[in-house]
């Protein structure tokens, strides 16, 4: 059916399908403009990257994930770029928009294909409920998880290009997060699908590309086992302990909860055989996820967010079995077809349910980076009008703010990336937090080197 014929229920899901990639650079923009990428252990890792003019290299087990994050703040210092409020966004940049602009091409990869809001609900439960923490390698890892996934998912044959940017995730992915120790089994799984033959995994194609595409699964089980490896002998016992724990956000991060039941559901939907009863049907459960949505609007429900960072095991589970079911829909969906190819539409009105999904999750994310900047003006604000130590308990910070976007031991170190002289002021950790850094944290304090200066401010 033609553009211009197209029913009303087509042209709602074609703009919704616009809307979604959208949103996601609406956000991207934001969250660069808010430095969101000094949250928590960012500004730390900022702060050394211009003392040294180089790569941090934080955890060896992760190497690879830092050098694509970091790379576009260090490309502005060495081009030429001095000015520290500058630098920290090109950091968020990094941090922020690379990020989701592979979960844009993940989005891409699937257009106008069912499994386009399988994927969908994916993003909103997986960089929704755990990206607030920029910082973190594994945000970076689960965007290219899912973008492998959606190329590897389609049912034609692989472009050169295609197989061009699934070697390079799959290099990158080799080390970049504990998670492939379970994802890179679901990339693992597809690959060898895909050339064995498996029914609706599309077709391996020439020697040439069947070749590539063995690579590629070495690679993905090389990227689990080196996970495997470095879950058992952890860089820090403390942080792994910490990432295990998977009662804590479940008990506290209801928004994670309710969203990834909506999410599984969703694509569940996507299951339902077309024709008249299975399009009222999807209709039914589309509009009843739809609607259990708006519960995500609720305050009392969002999740704060440092519980963002909590949720970052869990939201790796959960695209381990979003993934999982996606490749279930492929399959069945295939196999109802005479031809082996997946319908267009395998439910009428079934996307209703991740568009829904991920337009509420989007609403706290925004309103907590709106919040981000306003308190980190106030942060710099304080600096830059003060001198000395300036205790944390006398700063003037919103209390409340300062809980929520606050991360207790780094203080000293935004202080030092916003000061414009050395003469403004430092605003000390929370006395418990500055004990337990003191017996790691360099005293004093790396400073940037002499060609970085803060010339303008952050937030004018």
């Amino acid at each position: 059916m033609t553009a211009d014929r197209a029913s009303l229920p087509e042209k709602l899901e074609r703009g919704a399908r616009w809307a979604v990639p959208v949103l996601i650079g609406l956000m991207a923009v934001h969250g660069v403009w808010a430095a969101r990428g000094l949250f928590a252990d960012g500004s730390f890792y900022l702060l050394n990257i211009l003392s040294t003019d180089t790569f941090l290299d934080f955890d060896p087990a992760r190497w690879f994930a830092p050098i694509v994050t970091q790379a576009p703040v260090l490309l502005a210092s060495h081009l030429g770029v001095t000015d520290i409020a500058a630098l920290i966004r090109f950091q968020s940049f990094g941090l922020i928009a690379i990020p989701l602009a592979i979960w844009v091409g993940a989005l891409a990869a699937q257009w106008r294909k069912p499994l386009y809001w399988a994927f969908v609900a994916m993003f909103a439960v997986v960089q929704l409920n755990s990206g607030f923490m920029a910082v973190g390698e594994y945000l970076l890892a689960y965007a290219l998880v899912a973008l492998s996934a959606a190329v590897l998912l389609r049912e034609e044959l692989l472009r050169w290009w295609q197989l061009a940017v699934l070697a390079v995730s799959a290099v990158v992915l080799l080390l970049s997060y504990e998670a492939l120790a379970h994802l890179g089994l679901v990339l693992l799984a597809i690959t060898v699908a895909r050339i064995v033959g498996v029914r609706g995994m599309g077709p391996a194609g020439p020697r040439g590309k069947r070749a590539v595409l063995a690579v590629l699964a070495v690679l993905y089980a090389c990227a689990a086992a080196l996970a495997v490896r470095s879950i058992l002998h952890p860089r820090d016992p403390f942080n792994a302990a910490n990432a295990a724990d998977l009662l804590t956000p479940l008990k506290q991060d209801g928004q994670l909860v309710i969203s990834t039941a909506i999410a599984v559901l969703a694509v569940g939907v996507l299951l339902i055989r077309g024709g008249a009863r299975g399009n009222v049907l999807a209709v039914v459960l589309a509009v009843v996820l739809a609607v259990a949505s708006t519960v995500l609007l609720l305050p009392a429900v969002w999740a704060a967010p440092a519980l963002h960072y909590l949720a970052r095991t869990l939201a790796g589970l959960a695209l381990f079995g979003l993934l999982c079911g996606a490749v279930l829909v492929q399959i069945v969906t295939a196999r109802r077809s005479p031809d082996g190819t997946p319908s267009p539409h395998p439910a009428r009105l079934a996307w209703i349910a991740p568009f829904a999904l991920v337009c509420a999750q989007i609403v706290p994310f925004t309103v907590h980076t709106a919040g981000f900047a306003d308190w980190t003006a106030e942060f710099e604000q304080v600096v830059v009008s003060g001198s000395g130590t300036i205790p944390i308990a006398g700063s003037g910070l919103d209390p409340k703010a300062t809980a929520s976007y606050g991360w207790a031991w780094t203080n000293p170190i935004m202080s030092t990336l916003l000061q414009q002289n050395r003469d403004q002021g430092i605003i000390a950790s929370a006395p418990a937090a500055a004990a337990a850094s003191a017996t790691w944290l360099p005293d004093p304090l790396p400073r940037p080197l002499p060609r970085f200066a803060k010339s303008t401010s952050l937030f004018p």
